[in-house]
């Protein structure tokens, strides 16, 4: 019996629920419909519209015209730091002098070497005279 009570229940409550609410929801529709067809409203819209149109153009001319100087301050700043870096640079640190202390391949790969009287190698695993020119 409980079952049937429930069901008997949801349907008479489904069948006045949906007159009702149908009723609600056409109302409710042509309400909407009136506001937004109504000329005032739609007067208000578009010059909601124009200014917030007028506004964007505003800040994106103001954001771009700050990015043009912030990157103008940003390449100058780079400059002249560049330019200090390498006065301090050029005033502290000096490369020594240097002076070549080999001749050519002769001392780094006495394998390579071009003198045609050359040490003895025999040391190292070969002979004067078994070197080509020698």
């Amino acid at each position: 019996m409980g079952l049937l009570s429930l069901g008997v229940g949801m349907a008479v409550g489904y069948v006045i629920g949906t007159k009702t609410g149908r009723e609600g929801f056409e109302k409710a529709r042509r309400s909407a419909s009136e506001a937004w067809n109504d000329p005032d409203l739609q007067e208000k819209i578009q010059d909601s519209v124009a200014s917030a149109t007028d506004t964007a153009s505003k800040v994106a001319q103001d954001v771009a015209e700050t990015a043009k100087r912030a990157a103008t301050a940003a390449a100058e700043a780079v400059k002249q730091g560049t330019a200090e870096a390498t006065e301090i640079f050029d005033e502290e640190f000096h490369a020594p002098e240097t002076v070549p202390t080999s001749h050519g391949d002769v001392d780094s790969d006495p394998g390579l070497s071009t003198e045609k009287d050359g040490s003895d190698w025999a040391q190292e695993g070969g002979s004067p005279g078994t070197r080509e020119g020698g």
